[in-house]
């Protein structure tokens, strides 16, 4: 249980799990990019990391796809945990900003709000104990809707949102809606974000996901992504969904082409 108006401790777990790596650099202090892991609350105010930490959603999903720690997944919400170094409680007010536009999402949706809260300490092995006031390490404990890791797609826009708050701040200033968001990181948009094919699309997805991923899975739709094939939201748009039948009602719903 998390009580945000105690000290949250991020444990930080091992280095290695399976054959991936953690890419937190040593020292950890030292990074300079936005860094995203699967988390679980172990005790009362402490999170941990379930898989490795990466700046790679395609290895995010693939962590979920082979369930390191448990033998099922826990699909009941999402939590993640985002890291970066940057000055003093920037995070944290980027990351209320990412919460508004994703609040807005939700509530269109009839999904449970994602909350956020600013974990105060950092620990790990004799390589990563720090405390988050010493060297600008910053780190967040995400807690969103099940709905958002249910769906691989999804679940791809939502670490997508997370970050482009995170990498670019004030620059996000005002985007409450997923419209707007679209508009601001999208191809045309002022922002420059990689992998921002598609996101125009992503209102009508989420209004239409009940026709478009009927009767497919959280199971089938890990099962089918690849860490050496990515199925991410951009391929969904691109018309390069690995599941043929979504990528079928994609087609047929939004107008996109279906490329075989």
């Amino acid at each position: 249980m998390i009580n945000a108006r105690k000290t949250l401790t991020l444990k930080i777990g091992p280095r290695r799990i399976g054959y991936f790596t953690s890419e937190l650099p040593k020292p950890i202090y030292s990074s300079e990019s936005t860094y995203f892991a699967l988390a679980y609350e172990s005790e009362n105010n402490v999170v941990a990391n379930n898989c490795v930490f990466t700046n790679c959603r395609d290895v995010l999903t693939d962590a979920i796809r082979r369930n390191y720690l448990r033998k099922k997944m826990d699909y009941s919400s999402t939590n993640l945990i985002m890291f970066t170094c940057l000055d003093k409680d920037k995070l944290h007010r980027r990351m209320l900003m990412a919460k508004t536009l994703l609040n807005n999402i939700e509530k269109k949706n009839r999904w449970k709000r994602s909350k956020m809260y600013r974990i105060n300490k950092i620990i790990g092995d004799s390589n990563t104990k720090i405390l988050v006031s010493d060297h600008n390490a910053q780190a967040e404990y995400v807690v969103g809707s099940g709905c958002w890791v249910k769906n691989v797609y999804f679940f791809y826009a939502y670490v997508q949102i997370l970050r482009a708050f995170i990498e670019n701040g004030d620059l996000l200033k005002g985007v409450t809606t997923i419209d707007k968001f679209a508009e601001t990181v999208g191809r045309e948009g002022k922002v420059n974000m990689s992998h921002n094919y598609g996101i125009n699309l992503w209102q009508e997805l989420f209004r239409k996901r009940l026709s478009i991923f009927r009767g497919i899975s959280t199971e089938t739709m890990y099962r089918k992504n690849n860490i050496s094939l990515p199925d991410g939201i951009e391929n969904l748009c691109l018309g390069t969904a690995a599941i043929k039948r979504v990528k079928t009602r994609v087609a047929k719903e939004l107008g996109v082409r279906n490329i075989t």
